[in-house]
């Protein structure tokens, strides 16, 4: 017989109509559920409500139930897994052979959502797991570049690190104007016409501050090549804090209530680790939602 890892993953057994969940039976010591049954979306029929007038039932939605008999039961076995012990695959309608169509019906939408969701978390774990385990390869000796290495994640600096080697290999300026408290630029490639640079106002009165027309940093969270090339021009020396957005770092996922765990707190070899707290809560907080989810 088949066995699945989770009952979940037994949707993928049923193909070609809706699932309904039927019945979950727990375990009367434990309160765990220890068998679940599914039935075809088209089992049963509508009931009537004795007490509905004649004018409601012309609004009743068309009865697409047809008393289908097709059933699946899993029962959880000593080892966590799902064994399937009762299967009968007999329907009495047509059924829904397009994966288009099967991808509509709310069950198997439902399903391929959590997929999803799932592939996209363990995505970022890797992600997380690459940074944290990985030292980011820089194209220059500059502390902008460096900072930037050190907090964003591999992948939020690989896109930083584009825009920096066009601004420090592909680009020039004209100065438009220049007094004590602030500089403005036109920057651009030579083999572009002029018409399309971009307008870069650069400050550094109590704390630097530059300003592109091309609106990236505004636009996407991370400064642009324009702005990084005049920064680079007016001797910044490394990539203020306040560009650094925390959505695009470790901290932000890495958290302890209010308080974020730095990359230097991951591995302490005195003792449980902020880090290792951190995994300890996040596993936890997956099988609450897992048993939020559950029937």
């Amino acid at each position: 017989m088949k066995v699945f890892d989770t009952p979940d993953y037994a949707y993928t057994f049923l193909h070609g109509f809706g699932i309904r969940r039927d019945d979950t039976v727990k375990n009367p010591k434990t309160n765990e559920p220890f068998r679940k049954i599914y039935v075809c979306n088209k089992e049963g029929f509508k009931r009537m409500d004795k007490n509905a007038s004649s004018e409601n039932e012309k609004k009743r939605r068309r009865d697409v139930r047809t008393g289908c008999q097709a059933k699946l039961r899993i029962t959880r076995q000593e080892d966590g897994k799902w064994l399937v012990d009762s299967f009968n695959d007999t329907h009495n309608h047509d059924l829904t052979m397009t994966l288009t169509k099967v991808m509509k019906l709310r069950s198997h939408n439902s399903f391929h959502r959590s997929i999803k969701i799932e592939s996209q978390r363990a995505s970022e774990e890797d992600e997380d797991f690459k940074t944290m385990n990985s030292r980011p390869v820089l194209s220059s000796v500059h502390l902008i570049e460096a900072k930037a290495g050190q907090w964003y994640t591999r992948k939020m600096f690989d896109n930083f690190k584009k825009e920096w080697t066009e601004a420090i290999t592909n680009l020039t300026h004209e100065t438009i104007g220049k007094t004590t408290e602030e500089s403005t630029y036109r920057v651009g490639q030579l083999d572009v016409d002029k018409k399309y640079w971009r307008i870069v106002t650069f400050r550094s009165l109590d704390q630097v501050s530059v300003t592109c027309s091309c609106a990236k940093y505004e636009t996407n969270g991370i400064l642009c090549k324009h702005s990084l090339y005049v920064m680079k021009k007016k001797h910044v020396k490394e990539l203020p804090s306040h560009y650094i957005l925390s959505r695009w770092t470790l901290n932000v996922r890495y958290k302890l209530g209010s308080a974020s765990i730095g990359l230097g707190e991951m591995n302490n070899e005195y003792g449980v680790s902020a880090y290792t707290l951190w995994c300890v809560r996040s596993n936890f907080t997956k099988l609450i939602e897992q048993a939020r989810d559950s029937p």
